[in-house]
């Protein structure tokens, strides 16, 4: 299964970088050479997407199935902003001011989205902050324990 991860990277232009492998792969290789999509850039399968994230402006991830995130969950750990699809657990990462949420298909609103981190900073450090505190209270490791500690108690 192919999963998209699209992060920015500003420079003097905007830099697509696509991470993961599988079905589309082909296809999209297929389209940036049919289309000279010089911006884009399709790195096929990572261990270590922390590299790219870390470089990056913006994620996004077109997913149209998921469960709980994880490659959300790194790209909040480092404060990246989050454009996702409003699926699974999608929107308990990101709902509420932490992120933008569209819906599956609905390509027009995912654009403005982009168009609206893009042009506020101001707005996708807001977002990357949220999250990043987010995520940081709801998986830290320490709490997670003591939450398993519990359960075992009660077997």
């Amino acid at each position: 299964m192919l999963k998209i991860i699209i992060a920015f990277k500003f420079d003097n232009n905007i830099k697509f970088i696509i991470v993961g492998d599988g079905n589309y792969l082909k296809e999209m290789e297929g389209a940036k050479k049919r289309l000279s999509l010089n911006n884009l850039i399709l790195t096929g399968h990572l261990n270590n997407v922390i590299s790219i994230l870390k470089i990056s402006n913006i994620f996004m991830l077109c997913s149209k199935h998921e469960t709980l995130c994880n490659s959300i969950i790194e790209a909040g750990e480092i404060g990246l902003p989050v454009i996702a699809t409003n699926i699974g657990g999608i929107p308990e990462l990101i709902g509420d001011g932490k992120g933008i949420l569209f819906e599956v298909g609905d390509i027009k609103f995912a654009i403005k989205a982009l168009k609206i981190l893009i042009e506020n900073k101001k707005l996708r450090i807001e977002y990357g902050n949220k999250l990043k505190e987010h995520i940081r209270k709801k998986f830290n490791e320490r709490d997670n324990i003591k939450k398993l500690q519990k359960i075992y108690e009660i077997l």
